[in-house]
């Protein structure tokens, strides 16, 4: 049942709930974007609580937290308000069994409000396959000094003996000492992702320490096929090889490194090393080396891997890198050009200047390679009547038709 951007509001959730307490068909339910403040929120823990066939929840980017979307500060009552309704929550959490699904992001509960609803994640850790957290401002609102670790202990505990196998902790400030936390490297609190099948802990400030204790943890046998650690300020992407060379992340398929400081010029050899790894993997499938600030001194790197990917790898997005110049576009789209490369997807922002030479290349490669059914340039409205882009909308559909067949 999809209820979501509806401005149900509290009274909503009231009546809704009301009747779903005798419901025993409705298995999923989606109340995102709805207005639901923390009466709400209460109303949806008494419902829970009982619940013997909801497996889906989804309650994203609501007023669960006071003033969280609001420029005044909220009111103490309001605060013991919401404190009152995320343990009743919480407390739902622990003795439902049947609940499968739990997504709450972009709710900036916060840390207080965090640590007294996922305090009995735990429990729930044993039925919940999948917990989705993303921007709630778990460790606290900004990244440094006010690091609170309450919230992300509970899930640490709940990752070590659960069977959680998605795990969505996006914009959390969760930091280097929380992924430390998260994988056990912190001697007072026992975490580890040992068995999850996709995490993703972009946008949370993790440093080149907490990158090496991700990498060190999932080298040791981990199951992950997912990883997503875009968006934080790492540089080195030595970890990265060495976990793809230790043969414990045999599965990881989709790895994706985009809006990192992984093109220093001090960093260009192991970046390189991290491509030639990448695309000798058995495995990886998907690379997103987006917004990272490569240029000329990657090219080779990047040529080199479009000529030498396995049959397995489909997808690689090297957009808005702008040091990278139309010639080096040409050279790596060229090097795409034949049919025995696997590619599906690629993408990479035209560099200014004479954008025919990169059309003209683009035209050339599609036309050597059935499998590019997704090209992405971003050349912008000046070329959009040009006859080569109407000759690669059609190369385009040609591929996508005989990739079907």
């Amino acid at each position: 049942l999809d209820l979501s951007g509806n401005e149900l509001g509290d009274a909503g959730i009231r009546l809704l709930c009301s009747c779903l307490k005798e419901n025993k068909s409705i298995t999923t339910l989606d109340v995102s974007s709805n207005n639901i403040g923390p009466k709400g929120l209460a109303y949806l823990a008494s419902w829970i609580k009982g619940s013997t066939v909801i497996s889906t929840l989804i309650a994203q980017n609501n007023n669960f937290a006071p003033g969280a979307h609001s420029k005044k500060p909220p009111t103490k009552k309001s605060l013991k308000e919401a404190l009152r309704a995320a343990t009743e929550f919480g407390e739902a959490l622990g003795v439902n069994k049947s609940l499968r699904v739990l997504r709450l992001g972009g709710n900036h509960f916060g840390p207080m409000l965090s640590a007294a609803l996922l305090e009995s994640l735990p429990a729930a850790a044993n039925t919940l396959e999948e917990f989705a957290y993303e921007n709630n401002d778990l460790c606290g609102t900004r990244a440094g000094a006010d690091f609170d670790s309450t919230a992300l202990r509970h899930v640490a505990v709940a990752l070590e003996s659960g069977g959680i196998s998605t795990l969505r902790l996006a914009g959390n400030f969760i930091q280097s000492q929380g992924v430390k936390m998260l994988v056990g490297a912190d001697p007072e609190c026992a975490g580890s992702l040992d068995g999850l099948l996709s995490i993703d802990i972009s946008r949370n400030f993790i440093d080149a320490a907490g990158l090496e204790a991700l990498c060190t943890h999932l080298a040791k046998d981990s199951v992950v096929v997912t990883l997503d650690i875009s968006f934080n300020i790492f540089e080195s992407t030595r970890p990265i090889t060495q976990l793809l060379t230790a043969g414990g992340a045999s599965n990881l398929s989709h790895l994706h490194l985009n809006n990192n400081r992984l093109g220093g010029s001090d960093q260009v050899a192991d970046f390189a090393a991290l491509l030639e790894v990448a695309g000798a993997s058995k495995s990886i499938s998907t690379l997103n080396i987006s917004g990272c600030d490569l240029g000329v001194d990657n090219a080779s790197g990047l040529v080199n891997l479009c000529k030498k990917v396995r049959p397995q790898f489909e997808t690689l997005h090297v957009e808005t890198n702008p040091r990278l110049t139309i010639e080096n576009a040409i050279a790596m789209i060229g090097s795409l050009a034949h049919n025995d490369c696997p590619l599906r997807s690629f993408r990479i922002s035209a560099p200014s200047g004479d954008h025919h030479p990169l059309l003209k290349a683009v035209t050339t490669m599609l036309d050597a390679n059935h499998t590019i059914s997704d090209v992405t340039c971003a050349f912008g409205m000046s070329v959009a009547e040009e006859p080569e882009v109407q000759m690669i909308q059609q190369l385009l559909l040609l591929n996508g038709m005989h990739l079907r067949q």
